[in-house]
């Protein structure tokens, strides 16, 4: 199974940003316009998925035996690929692409499967899970959650 190591920090943000994904869409109830507004000025998940393609091609290493026992290790060439087309995938909706009931429920389902994959490899699922991210739609009487950029630093998208 190739693999790759893309910076830590960039996977660790991409991560978050594929939960802030299917927390938002659990919680958009049909308002897309409302949603779109929301992602605007976040970075594009088509974008992200470019970074993350180019990154693992411009990153390719061997993977030796003793990052085997780090808890930094590689995220799988089928899960890069897997999280890149879910990022296109969503992207499609951000453009106008109003997709079926079950194809949200696919894609928000995917989306948790594929970020869970990411954080056991990065090590830190106990601790990403935990975490209060801001997302669209959130309930009005808690406190606004953390933006990516707060918990991973402004830098996570420089490769």
């Amino acid at each position: 199974m190739p693999y790759a190591s893309a910076p830590r920090k960039f996977l660790i943000g991409l991560a978050l940003y594929a939960r802030q994904i299917e927390l938002s869409i659990d919680r958009t109830h049909g308002d897309w316009q409302g949603l779109r507004q929301f992602y605007k000025p976040r970075p594009q998940p088509d974008d992200l998925a470019v970074l993350l393609l180019q990154a693992e091609a411009r990153n390719r290493s061997r993977w030796n035996l003793l990052q085997t026992f780090m808890a930094n290790r590689p995220v799988p060439e089928r899960d890069r690929w897997m999280m890149a087309r879910l990022l296109f995938d969503f992207s499609a909706i951000l453009r106008g692409y109003e997709p079926a009931t079950d194809d949200l429920y696919c894609l928000r389902y995917c989306l948790s499967q594929t970020t869970s994959i990411f954080y056991r490899r990065l090590g830190m699922r106990r601790r990403l899970e935990k975490l209060d991210l801001h997302h669209f739609n959130r309930t009005g009487h808690l406190p606004a959650g953390k933006e990516i950029n707060t918990i991973v630093g402004d830098d996570w998208l420089r490769l």
